[in-house]
């Protein structure tokens, strides 16, 4: 619809129109994102922006010009308030093709002498134009309009003249029929009583207009019920804007400081967003960025052309920082600039060796937006694996936390974001072997990332991740969680690992927050943040769910309705813990994946929507192809336990420094997984456990996780872990231990453990030794480390029971 369309269909309504006076499209469009819809082209603003008094000073040009950029700002039907026409009835007929011309839906003329003075000066002998001569030019603007849906509205300052209301009533009645669409009447009485009078008496069909200045205290229904379909708040912006840059400039000039009024004014952000830097983004990034519209890159389908990153929403927030998406893209930019100037490039390789920050976000993202290779590296990994990464990835530079001294073997330079600048500051200072430059073009299917996870020998392998394989997590992931921009994430797991960076990307993609959670995790800090933050999810491990369950629950009474999902994943979860969580938070969904780090989030189970399914991890994710093959390699049939097997855009397809294994684990655009499991007749996978894991007891084999998933909740444990070890006696190839963490060791009874064992597990699944320990090893992933276990606590070490 029309802009004079739809203004004709708003004075047609079942309440009056009400319009703003503005002056130019800032202040066109403040009223816009206030609710007006409808904007008066205000002679007297556009007069007084210019230091000029309303008396006809100013040329149909620059009215027209003023006009033309409150249209260009705005949606909303524009009235053009054209005071006399700017001379007699030719002139009028060239105004009325200029602004119509110009967009504008309809225009209004007095019955003013020409040149005009405004309405409320006083001291002047107020004269007007002969009634029947101002009818002719309203006939000639009627005549002139190209467009018939285009307004002409008729205004009578008899009223103001003095003339009385007969007087203002012939006029009125004589523009009506020469074809006005609408009839203003302007007073300057301090009550509404003329104007009511008038209303009262009118009784053409043609609507009334009123322009309340003078007599604020009326109401909008008393106006409607005298017949008044339009009314003007025309000079209240002006004056409002006058009286807040007086007090203003006011302060300025006597505190001589800046903090007198930052308070109080609007932020830059606003400003930017009025109008609309972010556009500036969009072009820019479709026609003169070097990434092609559709290219699959990090900083292009995050920051530079994503619709929702809007510059002034925030997008990354810690306790004491946060950074919008303006200034993260800002931030990563001159990170990109720092790097290339400091011989950095694409394929080179840079390792972040940081904690969970703003720092690793816009480090991660600067890196990978010069086509280089991010290599993270945990900080509480430990030197031999810290050595181990950056020996396998010889990476250029190595960027730590200040007093972190890195893992040696490569420069390493500290880096924070100023608070002040919102930019990167390395120390010591990156060194300078080029001029900084436009950033390269990224390669289409370019490498991204080598996140190193535990491998079969013992030594991490590091599996390579491109950028189409973390945009095509984020678009899946934001989508079944139901990310937009008032989302806000609570990064718990480090973003070292797949599962904490990928809640980074998600969050990202659909314009939300990512709130980095920091210090020592504790329930209480945990839900402190929460309400906080006002946060609308989270991601995090079995570890930390069970942490939760054990927890008092009234501790979390009183969580905010903010928060509305949890994700869970890394290693298994008992249908038992999933149906506790769910009856703990009894108003938050539930989400269980399933994947691995060279195919994160292939599966996931929506626990709220398939209650009857908790025993399974769920359904593949959008474009994930799931098959269970047997040993020669042949799907099976839906109930057969069999090798997971994925097919999925965010699949990788090597390994870093790795050919032979890329050989085993790759074929014919399968992901080999070396995880077991069965799929149901509706399509839902339930997972068994890991090739290498597999227990071969006497000929009956089965994973460690089958045994933890039958044997529930045990008594008294806080953690418990099964493994398989060498049967000490010979007789069979393996046995089932298990390695429990007591709640109090010096209480716990193994006796009424066995009892509770024998009665839920098949024979020979029930652990033939029961050992205690202290904590369960962990990988640095987070998930429980069965090897690093039966290495510490197994057969020959102390303490085996």
């Amino acid at each position: 619809m029309s802009a004079r369309a739809e203004l004709r269909r708003l004075l047609a309504g079942s309440r009056p129109l009400v319009i703003a006076g503005v002056s130019d499209g800032l202040s066109a469009r403040i009223a816009e994102r206030a609710g007006f819809q409808g904007l008066w082209a205000s002679g007297f603003a556009i007069s007084a922006s210019k230091c000029l008094p309303d008396v006809g000073l100013i040329t149909m040009h620059e009215h027209l010009m003023a006009t033309a950029a409150i249209v260009g700002a705005t949606r909303v039907p524009v009235v053009a308030d054209i005071d006399d026409g700017f001379g007699d009835a030719i002139n009028v007929v060239r105004a009325v093709r200029e602004y119509e011309a110009a967009g504008v839906a309809a225009v209004c003329l007095e019955d003013n002498q020409h040149p005009k003075r405004n309405s409320l000066y006083a001291g002047l002998d107020r004269k007007l134009v002969d009634g029947e001569v101002f009818a002719r030019k309203i006939e000639a603007a009627c005549d002139s309009r190209r467009d018939r849906e285009f307004v002409v509205i008729a205004r009578t300052e008899a009223l103001v003249a003095g003339l009385g209301q007969a007087e203002a009533y012939r006029r009125a009645r004589a523009y009506a029929e020469a074809g006005a669409d609408v009839v203003l009447v302007h007073s300057k009485a301090t009550t509404p009583a003329p104007i009511l009078e008038f209303g009262r008496r009118w009784d053409s069909p043609v609507p009334l207009a009123a322009v309340p200045s003078t007599y604020p205290g009326v109401s909008e229904e008393e106006l409607f019920a005298a017949g008044y379909r339009l009314i003007v708040f025309a000079n209240q912006g002006m004056r409002a804007a006058v009286a807040a840059m007086e007090k203003t400039f006011r302060a300025l000039a006597t505190a001589r400081s800046l903090t007198a009024v930052e308070a109080e004014v609007s932020p830059l952000s606003d400003i930017f967003a009025l109008v609309d830097y972010e556009e500036v983004n969009r072009l820019n990034a479709r026609y003169i960025d070097h990434s092609p519209r559709d290219t699959e890159n990090l900083l292009h389908q995050l920051l530079v052309a994503n619709p929702e990153a809007r510059p002034e929403r925030p997008a990354l927030r810690t306790a004491s920082l946060q950074l919008s998406y303006g200034e993260l893209l800002d931030a990563v930019r001159g990170i990109a600039r720092r790097l290339l100037a400091a011989g950095v490039g694409p394929g080179d390789r840079v390792a972040l060796r940081l904690r969970n920050s703003i720092e690793y976000v816009a480090l991660f993202l600067g890196i990978t937006a010069i086509g280089a290779i991010v290599v993270p590296i945990d900080p509480g990994a430990g030197g031999e694996r810290s050595q181990w990464i950056v020996k396998d990835t010889a990476p250029r530079l190595c960027l730590v936390h200040a007093g972190d001294p890195g893992p040696g073997e490569v420069a390493c330079h500290a880096v924070h974001i100023d608070g002040a600048s919102k930019h990167a500051v390395f120390e010591p200072e990156l060194p300078r072997v080029a001029a900084e430059g436009p950033l390269p073009a990224v390669a289409e299917n370019a490498d991204a990332c080598v996140l190193y996870s535990a491998g079969s020998t013992g030594r991490p392998k590091g599996v390579v991740l491109g950028h189409r394989h973390f945009l095509a997590i984020a678009r899946s992931l934001s989508q079944v969680i139901g990310m937009g921009p008032e989302h806000r994430d609570l990064i718990l797991s480090p973003m070292t690992h797949s599962g904490g960076w990928q809640r980074v990307t998600s969050t990202l993609l659909r314009g939300g927050t990512a709130v980095i959670f920091e210090g020592t995790f504790s329930v209480a800090a945990l839900i402190e943040d929460i309400a906080k933050f006002a946060i609308s999810g989270f991601f995090t491990t079995p570890p930390v769910l069970r942490t939760l369950l054990r927890a008092d629950p009234g501790k979390f009474a009183g969580l905010p309705d903010t928060l509305r999902s949890i994700e869970i994943a890394s290693a298994p979860v008992t249908a038992a813990e999933l149906a506790q969580l769910g009856a703990l938070f009894p108003k938050i969904d539930i989400y269980l994946q399933y994947g691995l780090t060279e195919c994160s989030r292939a599966l996931i189970l929506d626990a709220r929507k398939y209650p009857h399914k908790l025993h399974t991890v769920g359904l593949p994710t959008r474009g994930v192809e799931v098959a269970i093959c047997g040993e020669d390699g042949r799907t099976l049939p839906p109930g057969q336990e069999g090798e997971i097997l994925l097919r999925a855009p965010q699949r990788t397809d090597h390994y870093w420094n790795l050919p032979d294994l890329n050989a085993s684990r790759f074929r014919d655009g399968w992901l080999l997984t070396g995880d077991f499991g069965v799929r149901d007749e509706d399509g839902f996978v339930a997972y068994r456990g890991r090739r290498d894991d597999m227990i071969n007891c006497g000929g009956m084999s089965y994973f460690p996780a089958e045994v933890e998933l039958l044997l529930g909740a045990v008594p008294g444990v806080k953690d418990a872990l099964v493994a398989g070890v060498p049967d000490p006696q010979r007789l069979l190839t393996d046995v089932p231990w298990i390695f429990v963490v007591p709640h109090n060791p010096e209480t716990w009874s193994v006796r009424e453990f066995t009892a509770h064992a024998r009665a839920r597990l098949p024979a020979h699944m029930v652990p033939r030794n029961v050992v205690i320990v202290p904590a369960i090893p962990l990988t640095a992933s987070g998930k429980p480390d069965r090897r690093e276990t039966v290495r510490r606590h197994g057969p020959g070490q102390a303490g085996s029971t």
